[in-house]
Formats: structure tokens, sequence, C-alpha cells
């Protein structure tokens, strides 16, 4: 049987060492590129799932384009009073809306930076901790 990893063929056995030194090159090569793939593709999806950009341009306009239309050929203050109030509270109510979304996302955007950032820095370590958590299990089991 033939396996083919970084353009090198193995037939049988494979040598141990090569194959180390194949994981190591994969890890902090392609892995290390792919990590980032796929935290950016986190922080972009977040970012448009969320449409941070637009609910901040947005931010004070009607929620759901709700809004009385002022009627000024049959001029009434009481009717001119109750539009303006409705406007003026559907305004609030959108605004509280899109900022409650607004700081979800940023919440999820900082999430995900920093567990990022944590996850990261223990890909780095990982080919350390493994052996010697392998070590430390077996110094247990044998004490």
């Amino acid at each position: 049987m033939m396996f083919k990893f970084c353009a090198v063929r193995y037939t049988g056995y494979m040598d141990a060492t090569l194959l180390i030194g194949e994981y190591v090159i994969w890890h902090y090569g392609k892995g290390v590129r792919d990590f980032f793939a796929v935290w950016g593709n986190l922080l972009w999806f977040g970012y448009h799932f969320f449409s941070i950009r637009l609910l901040a341009r947005t931010l004070f306009a009607p929620y759901k384009r709700f809004h009385q239309q002022y009627d000024w050929k049959n001029l009434d203050l009481g009717t001119l009073g109750q539009d303006m109030l409705l406007n003026l509270f559907m305004r609030f109510l959108g605004t509280v809306l899109r900022l409650c979304v607004i700081i979800a996302g940023i919440a999820y955007e900082v999430t995900m930076a920093i567990a990022g950032a944590c996850i990261f820095v223990i890909w780095l370590l990982l080919p350390v901790i493994i052996p010697l958590l392998g070590i430390l299990g077996a110094v247990l089991l044998l004490s």
C-alpha cells in the first residue's frame, strides 16, 4: 500500500521520525493557515449575521418602518400630537432593539476574538502538551 504525504512516498512501515517531522510541518504550516481561515470565517459570519454596519447606519429609523403620515390638509393638533408621539415611540423602540442586536453582535465578536486567541496559543503548544500529558499519565499510572 502506498501513502503520499508531502510529496514523499512510503511503502510498508513508515519511519516514525519522518511521520513526526511531517506532522510538525503540517501543524505549524497548513494547520496554522487553516486555523486563521476558520477564525476569520467565524468573525466574518458574526459581523454579517448581526448586520452591525447596517444597524448602526439605521439606528434611529422607526421600528419596522412603522410611522404615521401627517395630514397637513386637515390640521388637527390632537391628531398631529398623537402621530408625532407614535413616531417618536417607534423610533425609540427601533433604537432600543437595534442597540440590543448591535451589543449582542459586538459581544459575539469580542468572544470569538478572545476565544480564537486562546485556542491559537493552545494550538501552538499542542505538540508539546500531548507528549507531556502522556508522560504524566504513565507516571501517575506507575506510581
